[in-house]
């Protein structure tokens, strides 16, 4: 399954609740668990925001950055939680 069949489809997050900057977050996840060749980072993705009353915004560059460097630290601390599991 994809990270969001996994998360926000199967109910492992409450998708109602969510904040607009956790979906955001939450789609970098998404992009982030693809990505073959490189890493993440502000300038090989953009985000589209579409929503009821709200205007189409996108996010690219700088306005994306902050929300790429806390996908890039929850990633980090999840990775270093799997080692010590694995010690």
């Amino acid at each position: 399954k994809t990270y969001m069949e996994r998360r926000v489809i199967g109910g492992e997050v409450e998708r109602d609740a969510m904040t607009m900057d956790e979906l955001i977050c939450h789609t970098l996840k998404a992009l982030h668990s693809t990505i073959q060749d490189g890493d993440l980072n502000e300038r090989n993705c953009s985000v589209a925001v579409v929503g009821k009353g709200q205007p189409f915004t996108i996010l690219e560059g700088d306005s994306l950055a902050p929300f790429v460097a806390t996908v890039l630290a929850e990633d980090e601390e999840e990775d270093a939680g799997d080692d010590a599991m694995v010690e």
